[in-house]
């Protein structure tokens, strides 16, 4: 679990030409996390029958969290396909 902010790390760049680029974000935010074993995307048929979307179940009940700890970057919201707005806290 993190406790305070001592392991988190806000990375703000002025060099930038879009700010919804992935690869060159105006800020983001770098923090250690562990990953959920048992919740991952789930992938459908979109709606209009063209191909395969991917959707964020619902957050298991029982969830199995990895030993490993690792650094993650998190990047602005507008930035990505995969929008995750919401992260568990994890007891130890």
């Amino acid at each position: 679990m993190i406790s305070d902010t001592e392991n988190i790390r806000i990375i703000k760049n002025d060099d930038y030409s879009y700010p919804w680029d992935t690869s060159n974000p105006p800020v983001s935010i770098e923090l250690p996390a562990r990953k959920v074993l048992n919740w991952s995307l789930k992938q459908v048929e979109s709606d209009g029958g063209t191909g395969m979307d991917y959707h964020i179940p619902a957050f298991p009940d029982d969830p199995e969290f990895s030993d490993k700890t690792e650094t993650i970057k998190l990047i602005p919201y507008g930035c990505t396909m995969l929008r995750v707005t919401v992260f568990p806290k994890v007891e130890e």
